[in-house]
């Protein structure tokens, strides 16, 4: 029966087979970085740290998603930015265009009469012999 003990004791001590009430003792620490390392995150105090380190990450990555250069609120803002972007934009193609219109109504090719009578009277000041001015302030 000796035998059988020293046996048992033999084969535990080694960590071939460990009952199920000594799986959760943790080793003492052992001189060298790594297994001090693999200590301290068997102990409760290394398993605080890690959650820790952990939760600040996580809370650091949501905040950047929400407030970072992008993230949320500002997809939002450029969002609103290119509304008024394209209405900008819309009002500049609209005035381009009657630019365009009277360019082409004073060109050589295309001359409009009307508009030319209308420019010469706002710019120069013209007006006909048998017209009365009335002057605003």
């Amino acid at each position: 029966v000796s035998t059988k003990l020293q046996f048992l004791d033999l084969i535990t001590n080694q960590g071939i087979h460990r009952p199920n009430y000594m799986c959760h003792i943790a080793p003492k620490p052992v001189r060298g970085r790594k297994q001090f390392m693999a200590y301290l995150r068997s102990t409760p105090l290394g398993n605080i740290a890690v959650t820790l380190v952990s939760l600040t990450l996580a809370a650091y990555f949501c905040f950047s998603a929400i407030q970072g250069d992008y993230g949320i609120l500002r997809r939002a803002e450029y969002r609103t930015e290119l509304t008024e972007l394209q209405k900008t934009f819309e009002k500049l193609t609209k005035s381009i265009l009657l630019l365009e219109n009277k360019t082409l109504r004073l060109s050589e090719n295309y001359l409009d009469l009307d508009l030319l009578d209308e420019q010469a009277r706002s710019i120069l000041g013209f007006i006909r012999p048998d017209e009365i001015v009335i002057h605003q302030k």
